[in-house]
């Protein structure tokens, strides 16, 4: 029996060629085609493709992990090489992920919080009722990370912190709740990491989000505006490109209400849901009697200068709390999602809404106009997601995503501990280098 072998690899160290065969070249393309494809469509995946020949037919085709034996697949040569080869690696990738997710999961030691103390001992508060003596001037807040364990979730929680601290290029200080009690038992019962902004003595805002990503950079950065931004008219362009004052990149949504005048309800509502919400989004707005003039008015504008099709969609009617509510919370999100992690999976489900994904593995179709009514559906009230995914990445390749019984959260933990990994690399080696010079 003449087998084909796709061996993959994990390390993300090397990628290797094909072996050319001179006898049913047509199989060996398609193989070689498929191992490039997937090796360029998936972020963790490099390919090396082997085959092997020894007589004159190709009867059996096996893809198979390096890593993870079990996982193998193989099966007889029929029908369009494409569909075949498309399918064989849809039960390969489902095999490989659910063997992967079920049967390994990564192991945190503990003790790299002291191993690394070297790279964060510049913010490392000792013990926490001495924040105020240390506190940095010319600040608008002192930032403090209360860490009461020594879990990977602690130790994400503080890579996180320190890196988005040299990003803004500002001091904070974070302490371990185990060794030092006081202000970690006074604000927050939780076990969680806990991070929180001063002003003064006091409390000014506490984190309420994950510390995955630039979560906590953007977080930093956005509590820093005002809690509604107003804009005259001459501003509005600026803001609408995305271009705000404090950050180095285009946002991806800016608010604006356009209102005549403070004494109305709908400005109320919009204040109280900025104060409850503050960090959490670029929310501004125009002030002036020469609203007045416009056909609608209030009306929210929400601009969305990353997107490729709707760079702007609005809410005039019914402008109740909830309704203004719902809308700025489904502003947050794309007009049409890119899943190419599992983050990206997670962050689409959090609407809550049923997920409409247009799904082209082999990049046969053009998704615009897919793309372009997805993103025109922001305009009203949404009841779906939408995403557009081409190219053979994994994760959606499982026919049990949909059933939720592929295992989203343990390959987003396996994602985080990759970020994490390298985020420490990154840190340790800058401080190393500092400490040789």
């Amino acid at each position: 029996m003449d087998k084909l072998i796709f061996s993959t690899d994990f390390s993300g160290k090397h990628v290797t060629g094909a072996k050319k065969c001179s006898n049913y070249a047509n199989i060996a393309e398609k193989a070689e085609f498929y191992t490039k494809f997937a090796a360029n469509s998936n972020r963790f995946w490099t390919g090396n493709l082997i085959l092997v020949q020894e007589n004159e037919e190709i009867s059996k085709i096996q893809i198979s992990s390096d890593n993870w034996k079990t996982a193998s697949v193989e099966e007889d040569v029929v029908g369009d090489l494409d569909s075949f080869f498309a399918n064989l690696f849809q039960k390969f990738a489902y095999k490989l992920y659910n063997n992967q997710a079920l049967y390994w999961l990564p192991v945190f030691d503990a003790s790299i919080f002291d191993q690394n103390r070297h790279s964060l001992q510049d913010y490392d508060l000792g013990r926490p009722e001495h924040m105020w003596e240390r506190r940095v001037e010319n600040q608008m807040y002192t930032y403090a990370l209360f860490v009461k364990k020594t879990t990977f979730e602690d130790y994400e929680a503080t890579l996180k912190f320190v890196d988005a601290l040299k990003r803004i290029k500002q001091h904070g200080f974070f302490t371990d709740c185990k060794k030092n009690t006081g202000p970690c038992n006074t604000h927050e019962q939780s076990d969680k990491p806990m991070l929180m902004a001063f002003e003064d003595d006091n409390i000014a805002h506490i984190y309420l989000g994950d510390f995955q990503q630039d979560h906590v950079y953007d977080w930093m950065l956005t509590i820093q505006q005002p809690e509604v931004t107003i804009l005259n008219e001459n501003m509005v362009p600026q803001y609408r490109s995305g271009i705000v004052p404090g950050f180095s990149q285009p946002r991806d949504t800016v608010i604006t209400l356009f209102i005549n005048t403070k004494k109305s309800q709908v400005w109320r509502n919009y204040k109280k849901f900025a104060k409850q919400r503050f960090g959490g989004y670029h929310l501004t707005a125009v002030i002036s009697k020469e609203v007045e003039k416009w056909s609608f008015y209030p009306a929210f504008i929400t601009m969305k200068p990353n997107d490729e099709y709707v760079k702007a969609f609005t809410l005039y009617k019914d402008i109740t709390f909830d309704r203004m509510t719902k809308y700025i919370e489904d502003s947050r999100y794309p007009g049409c999602h890119k899943l190419e992690s599992t983050h990206d999976f997670i962050n689409a489900i959090k609407a809550q809404k049923p997920l409409l994904i247009f799904y082209d593995a082999m990049n046969t179709k053009n998704v615009t106009k897919f793309k372009y009514a997805a993103s025109h559906e922001q305009g009203i009230d949404r009841t779906v997601q939408f995403a557009a995914i081409t190219g053979f990445l994994i994760i959606p390749l499982s026919e049990e995503i949909e059933d939720f019984k592929f295992p989203i959260a343990r390959f987003n933990l396996w994602e985080r501990h990759e970020d994490v990994e390298e985020l420490e690399k990154e840190l340790t080696q800058v401080q190393k280098n500092r400490d040789e010079l």
